[in-house]
């Protein structure tokens, strides 16, 4: 005679019926659990969990378990449908939400969509995503969603989050209309802190929100002009309207302070400088760097980005103080964090340089040159391009402000290193080559231009600082 079996577990009816129904189709084929696990392949523990009212069975346990026992299709479904229950009671009432019909902000349509998922019988992820069909629904998507932390960010994902919670096709037409509501853009929106440059797009949140958790994200590295120019008749290029609406879907999706927002509205300020459109990328980058200073911690990559293009802009637009102070920011940033040596570190105090040069502190200019071409000296070696680069613009900046002696010693060492490593008839050589004569007083026929010559030639073609002939 075996053993006979704990009593079942009632704490939630909806599992105690469930595992009623098991023991009583075990009990009408007269089989053992050890029978029913070598016909189920599953383990006879779990079998007896599974009809103990004490957890709550897999669906793919549930049906091996009648299938082994002889059940009908009737059984199943009468299972399938007390799993459901069980899992509405185990993980509580859903909240109240909205009805679809009435659904009109994130919010309320976020509600309604957790209440969906906990009235399907809160299917596991994988069971949602096989039931998604044709569209794609990921598991960490899916995660945002039903922890109110991210809506469906396209007609498909809405679709695959629906049949994920059984929702027939016939009945997917209010949910996909209430979606369209909230989260496609229409005119008419109240406001936002920030219009975009082509006619009639507005971002609508663009103000402080809930901000979800940072995700991983590629960083974006300032200094990489794209493709896009600015339309002979004044209007917006195709390529900057594709950017303003992918940085409007991030912003609904995501909130102001994600990783892709900030990288998105960087990258659209960048192609608005680019585009000739300075204010409106003033504005904007104005307002990353708002957004992520209210943040707590300071110096991440993405914000120093953001400050670093926003001085470009400021140069562009003639504001050079407002630039200073933006890359001592950075290059104090950068130092702390990454060192005093770190190229990222060397590259913004060059930017910085310039820009004290552009304001009349050509004292400070000068040292910070100083220390950058010795650190380039120390760390790549006297004929590195880098380094040559710097004593370039360390020559530059002695040039501007009288030192003439020292700059024509720097360039006659660039020239002999370009001799040496290049050839006497490379480009760049004889480019050096003229910027000395220039810088001893010698004549020079194959002067490129009259009455404005660059200090730098090709050794330094993004160095603004230029020597005009008198």
């Amino acid at each position: 005679m075996g053993r006979v079996e704990n009593p079942i577990d009632w704490s939630i009816p909806a599992r105690g019926e469930l595992a009623a129904l098991l023991r009583r189709a075990r009990k009408e084929a007269g089989v053992t659990y050890q029978e029913l696990s070598e016909r189920t392949g599953l383990s006879s523990a779990t079998l007896k969990r599974a009809a103990s009212g004490r957890v709550l069975p897999s669906q793919v346990s549930i049906e091996r378990f009648l299938t082994a026992c002889g059940g009908t299709a009737q059984d199943s479904a009468h299972a399938t449908a007390l799993r459901c229950n069980a899992r509405r009671q185990q993980i509580g009432a859903p909240r109240r939400a909205v009805r679809v019909t009435l659904i009109s902000s994130p919010a309320e349509l976020g509600n309604a969509l957790v209440a969906l998922y906990r009235n399907a019988g809160a299917p596991t992820y994988r069971q949602m995503q096989a039931r998604a069909g044709i569209h794609w629904l990921a598991l960490s998507s899916l995660s945002r969603i039903l922890n109110r932390r991210m809506l469906p960010g396209s007609r498909g994902q809405m679709a695959a989050f629906l049949q994920g919670c059984g929702v027939p096709e016939r009945q997917q037409g209010d949910w996909v209309e209430a979606w369209r509501r909230v989260c496609v853009p229409q005119a008419g929106l109240p406001a936002p802190v920030f219009t975009f440059v082509s006619e009639g797009v507005r971002i609508p949140g663009l103000s402080p929100s809930a901000r979800p958790p940072f995700a991983n994200a590629p960083r974006y590295l300032p200094g990489a002009r794209g493709s896009i120019s600015r339309p002979q008749d004044g209007r917006v290029s195709e390529e900057i309207i594709l950017e303003e609406r992918i940085v409007q879907g991030r912003v609904i999706r995501y909130g102001t302070d994600h990783l892709l927002t900030v990288r998105s509205r960087t990258m659209l300020a960048e192609s608005y400088l680019a585009a000739g459109h300075t204010a409106d990328a003033i504005a904007l980058l104005e307002q990353v760097v708002a957004d992520q200073d209210r943040l707590p911690g300071s110096g991440r990559p993405r914000t120093r980005d953001a400050r670093v293009l926003l001085s470009e802009a400021y140069f562009s637009s003639g504001r050079h103080p407002e630039a200073a102070a933006l890359l001592e920011l950075v290059a104090a940033e950068q130092a702390h964090l990454l060192g005093a040596d770190h190229p990222h570190t060397l590259q913004t105090c060059t930017r910085l340089a310039t820009a004290y040069l552009r304001t009349g502190h050509a004292a400070d200019a000068v040292a910070l040159l100083e220390r950058v071409a010795a650190d380039r000296d120390r760390l790549l070696g006297v004929d590195h391009p880098d380094t040559l680069q710097a004593c370039a613009r360390l020559a530059g900046a002695y040039t501007r402000i009288g030192r003439v002696a020292e700059a024509v010693t720097l360039y006659e060492r660039i020239l002999a290193s370009r001799r040496h490593s290049l050839g006497p008839d490379h480009p760049v050589t004889l480019a050096s080559d003229r910027t000395l004569s220039l810088l001893k007083g010698e004549p020079d026929p194959a002067s490129p231009a009259p009455g404005r010559t660059s200090i730098f030639g090709v050794d330094s073609p993004s160095d603004p600082v230029t020597l005009v002939k008198g």
